[in-house]
């Protein structure tokens, strides 16, 4: 929901809400969950609703449109509610695909939002332009990747999911650019990835850059970049059969946010 769908359901539905998450403790209902764009203004009105029990998630990039989707029903409305003003126009339908099919976009959404938890207290920190990016174009997270690799001053950590995903990123030029990045700028250069016999020589060829092997496992989904423990990028993996990067990629989530990338960090530390 936009900012002002923030506001408007907490100044017209917070005590409908406040019973369904009293029932959710009872074990009578699964929760109330937000999606929304968290910024400096609406933050503390998100640490009330969460206070209350809610489960909210910041994602900067939203539909333009404000809905709510049960099991049973959606509402939807393309105003803005700005202030939590009362809407004029609104959708509603029960029609079961109309339903499974705003479910399918909420999920995808909660997938890849940051925590609100997370992104308040980046606003409380003063970082208050830290951002999540959901990208749905594989040129456009292609070009991203690409930029971050050549714009890192520090370090570059990479995680890829499988061998297919290396030699990928190696005919992209991902590979090569991290290189001349250990060469030309000092920076640091690691690599994760699990071990195979088709990519073995290339990664013991590889000059200034640190890459070591881990297992491979099922919920290892993604390939991930780190930059300067300031940024990151995943991008989730949709057919390792495809030889092209644009093809074998899903939607990827671009973050700056400084509790967000170091929780990617501890990850890469730990694998």
């Amino acid at each position: 929901m936009t900012p002002g769908g923030m506001q408007y359901s907490y100044k017209h539905f917070f005590e409908i809400k406040k019973k369904l998450l009293q029932k959710q403790k009872n074990g009578q209902h699964k929760g109330v969950r937000y999606i929304s764009n968290i910024d400096k203004d609406n933050s503390r009105l998100a640490k009330i609703l969460l206070d209350a029990g809610i489960q909210i998630r910041h994602v900067k990039n939203l539909p333009p449109m404000s809905f709510g989707v049960s099991d049973k029903e959606i509402a939807a409305t393309i105003e803005k509610m700005d202030g939590g003003t009362m809407v004029q126009s609104l959708l509603l339908s029960n029609e079961p695909a109309y339903v499974n099919h705003f479910n399918s976009i909420f999920e995808e959404l909660w997938k890849n939002g940051i925590h609100a938890v997370e992104r308040i207290k980046d606003i409380e920190a003063g970082a208050d332009l830290a951002d999540i990016e959901v990208i749905q174009s594989s040129s456009r997270a292609k070009e991203l990747y690409l930029n971050l690799v050549r714009l890192a001053t520090k370090e570059i950590l990479l995680v890829f999911p499988t061998p297919g995903a290396f030699v990928r990123q190696q005919k992209l030029g991902v590979i090569p650019l991290c290189q001349e990045a250990a060469k030309k700028r000092n920076v640091t250069v690691r690599i994760l990835m699990p071990a195979h016999e088709s990519t073995a020589q290339t990664i013991e060829e590889l000059d200034h850059i640190d890459a070591r092997y881990i297992e491979r496992t099922s919920s290892t989904k993604a390939t991930i970049l780190l930059v300067d423990r300031k940024a990151s990028l995943v991008m989730e993996l949709r057919d390792d059969s495809k030889t092209a990067f644009d093809e074998a990629i899903g939607l990827s989530t671009y973050s700056n946010s400084t509790s967000g990338v170091l929780s990617y960090v501890s990850i890469f530390e730990n694998l």
